[in-house]
């Protein structure tokens, strides 16, 4: 399994790692902010709310 996978420490390059081809859907839990990247990469989205505003923002 040598070269699979990456392990980021620290800040991760969210744009970059959703814009990647290999990535075919993102499961979020609806806080806040990190929707319009979501948007903008035209990503299909599972939503799993689990408390407060994230349910009007799903």
């Amino acid at each position: 399994m040598e070269g699979k996978g990456l392990i980021i420490r620290g800040w991760a390059p969210q744009v970059l790692i959703l814009d990647h081809p290999s990535v075919g859907g993102f499961v979020t839990h609806c806080g806040g902010i990190p929707h319009w990247k979501e948007f903008l990469l035209g990503l299909p989205m599972v939503t799993w709310t689990v408390s407060a505003g994230q349910f009007y923002n799903e």
